[in-house]
């Protein structure tokens, strides 16, 4: 991978924003799983811009804080792009789950720890045929 993970060029990578990721290529899920595994680049990336993130939250700087959560943001995106996960798509489905979660009445019922219940409304993610497109 040449650190523009997909894109044409860095331009291009720059300017679409994660709502408008086109992915490059027509390379199986398969071959773009082995291009991204090739080195393990994007978890070593993963890893590298959440210790920046904790180091900055921990710090209590919101400026770093900011740029960390936007580099990793970044290394997420490139990462889905890598491989063929269409994240709107993902990401919509997770959302529409993760709200599920919230009781008819409006509610939001947690645990003692803090950890949220899953009422009736709740359903999983059903994400594998968003991966078959």
């Amino acid at each position: 991978n040449d650190g523009t993970y997909g894109y044409k060029n860095e331009t291009s990578m720059m300017s679409t924003g994660y709502s408008t990721l086109s992915y490059a290529g027509n390379l199986s899920h398969n071959g773009r799983w082995k291009i991204a595994m090739k080195d393990n680049k994007p978890t070593l990336l993963l890893c590298e811009e959440y210790a920046e993130l904790n180091k900055a939250f921990s710090g209590r700087n919101m400026i770093e804080t900011a740029d960390a959560v936007a580099d990793l943001v970044w290394v997420v995106l490139g990462l889905c792009n890598t491989v063929g996960i269409p994240f709107e798509k993902v990401w919509e489905e997770v959302k529409s789950s993760n709200m599920s979660k919230v009781s008819e009445n409006g509610k939001i019922l947690k645990r003692a720890d803090g950890k949220i219940l899953k009422p009736d409304t709740y359903f999983q993610p059903n994400i594998a045929p968003l991966l078959q497109s």
